[in-house]
Parts: C-alpha cells; sequence; structure tokens
C-alpha cells in the first residue's frame, strides 16, 4: 500500500469516528467513548459500551484492545475527557 493511499485509509476511519461522534450528541445529546479499528485485513471494528463509569468504561475498551492488539493496524479513539 503506498504511503498516499495509506493516509487516505486513515484519514477516512477518522471521518467515520467523527461522524460517530456527532450523530451519537445529536441522537442523544450525551456522548459515550468508543474505538475504531482497522486491521491488517481492512475491516472495521467499533468498540464501545454502555458502561455507566467512565474509568470502567475506558477500561473495558482498553482491554479489548490490548486482546486485539495483534491484529490492529490502525486505532482511532474518541474520548470525552483527559484518559484515565
Amino acid at each position: 500500500m503506498s504511503s498516499n493511499n495509506s493516509d487516505e485509509v486513515v484519514l477516512g476511519l477518522l471521518e467515520k469516528a467523527v461522524s460517530r461522534a456527532e450523530q451519537s450528541l445529536v441522537e442523544t445529546q450525551s456522548f459515550r467513548p468508543f474505538a475504531m479499528t482497522l486491521d491488517d485485513e481492512s475491516a472495521v471494528t467499533m468498540i464501545q459500551n454502555d458502561i455507566e463509569d467512565t474509568h470502567q468504561s475506558y477500561t473495558a475498551i482498553g482491554e479489548r484492545l490490548e486482546r486485539d492488539a495483534d491484529s490492529i493496524d490502525v486505532l482511532v479513539m474518541a474520548v470525552d475527557t483527559i484518559m484515565p
């Protein structure tokens, strides 16, 4: 994959994440942290949860990312605060 093509793929994932965050804010008037990953086979995965406690929510997302780390090529994480 060329550098320009790779940049376009990363930018596309970032745009999807921003769109998802905007949609969430419009629909629910609140924001829940989430991550989007692109694996080495170009599959996009959304990682989110309904855990109310912010620290626990980030911890759960982090644990999932650690489990899948070997296959993650690109990661975008949308947060509403400074990471704990």
